[in-house]
C-alpha cells in the first residue's frame, strides 16, 4: 500500500476531534446568561447558542451586534473559563494517529479554555505540537501558524495537509498558502466547499493518502 507521504498533518480542534456540543452548554452556560439578560438579544439566544459553539466570540459578537460592553463583559467571563469535566473525543480519532507524518493542533480560542481541553483530552501526547491562538493576546492567524510550522520544519507545501471543520478558518487558510486542505464534515452540512476533499470520518483519510 504507497502513500502519498505528508511530512505534517496539521488538525483543527473544535468540532474536528470532539464535539463543542457535547460539553458547551455547561461551557458556555455563564456567558450566555449575561447574555441573555439583555432584552434585545432574548428573541436570538438559541441562534447564539448554536453559534458560540462553532465561531469565535469575536465573531460572535459582531454577527449579532453585542457592542463593546457586553463584548467586553464576555471576554472577561471566557478568558477565566476552563473546562473540567470528562471529554469525548470523536470515535474516528484513533485513525489520526495511523497517519505518517508529524501532528499539529491548531485552534483559535481563550487560551486557558482552550488549553483545559486540550489537557482534558490529553491530547499533548499524541501531537508535535500544540498551538493556542488567542485573540485577546495577539494578532496571529492560523494561517500565520500553518506557515510557522512549514518554516520551522523546513517543509514544502506539497508536504502538508491541513484537516478542520471551518471551511471559512483553517480550510481558506490552508488553501491561501497552497497546501492540500480536507474538510472534516462529519454530519454533512456542506454541498459545496472551497477545500481539496471532504470526509465524514478520519479514516477515510487513507483513501486521501493511498495512490
Amino acid at each position: 500500500m504507497d502513500f502519498h507521504f505528508k511530512k505534517a498533518m496539521i488538525y483543527d480542534l473544535d468540532n474536528t476531534l470532539y464535539s463543542v456540543k457535547t460539553i458547551g452548554d455547561k461551557l458556555f452556560a455563564p456567558v450566555l446568561e449575561v447574555i441573555g439578560q439583555e432584552e434585545k438579544h432574548q428573541a436570538n439566544m438559541e441562534d447564539i447558542r448554536k453559534d458560540i459553539m462553532r465561531i469565535p466570540f469575536q465573531n460572535l459578537a459582531q454577527k449579532y451586534d453585542f457592542g463593546p460592553a457586553l463584548t467586553q463583559k464576555g471576554e472577561e467571563i471566557l478568558q477565566e473559563t476552563t473546562y473540567d469535566d470528562h471529554i469525548s473525543l470523536h470515535e474516528d480519532y484513533p485513525a489520526i494517529l495511523e497517519m505518517p507524518g508529524h501532528r499539529f493542533l491548531v485552534t483559535t480560542g481563550f487560551y486557558k479554555m482552550q488549553k483545559s481541553k486540550i489537557d482534558r483530552m490529553e491530547l499533548e501526547k499524541d501531537f508535535q505540537a500544540c498551538h493556542i491562538i488567542d485573540p485577546m493576546q495577539t494578532q496571529q492567524t492560523k494561517k500565520d501558524i500553518f506557515l510557522q510550522i512549514i518554516k520551522d520544519g523546513n517543509f514544502e507545501p506539497k508536504d502538508v495537509m491541513v484537516i478542520g471543520d471551518d471551511p471559512e478558518s483553517e480550510i481558506t487558510a490552508g488553501n491561501e498558502i497552497g497546501v492540500e486542505t480536507v474538510l472534516y464534515d462529519k454530519h454533512d452540512q456542506y454541498q459545496s466547499h472551497p477545500a481539496s476533499h471532504k470526509i465524514r470520518d478520519f479514516r477515510e483519510l487513507v483513501t486521501i493518502l493511498i495512490n
